[in-house]
């Protein structure tokens, strides 16, 4: 959904990771992620979404999870995301502003 939902936004490739809440030793609560799903728009043009289920959905995209054997969701270890981190967005629109008020040539 990510890769049509969002107006004005064509994205080649979406990363989702989900999280949920586990109880520690201690009692304290914790976030964890238990799925991270890297989908690509090629892949997704095809598919026939309401003929599949989840699992086979997930089978056709880069995805990681585990389940222990009553088939509850483990917590797994997210890799890190290819590329850079986007600059500030106060760095960003420093940098459109002086542009702007440079003078054309």
């Amino acid at each position: 959904m990510m890769l049509y939902d969002v107006p004005n936004l064509r994205l080649g490739t979406v990363r989702v990771d989900v999280y949920t809440t586990f109880s520690e030793p201690d009692g304290s609560l914790t976030q964890r992620p238990i799925l991270t799903v890297t989908a690509d728009r090629a892949i997704a043009e095809d598919l026939a979404w309401d003929a599949l289920t989840p699992a086979e959905i997930l089978g056709r995209f880069e995805a990681r999870y585990v389940r222990d054997p009553a088939g509850r969701a483990i917590p797994i270890d997210v890799p890190p995301v290819a590329g850079r981190p986007p600059r500030p967005a106060a760095e960003a629109a420093a940098e459109f502003t002086a542009q702007r008020e440079r003078p054309t040539e």
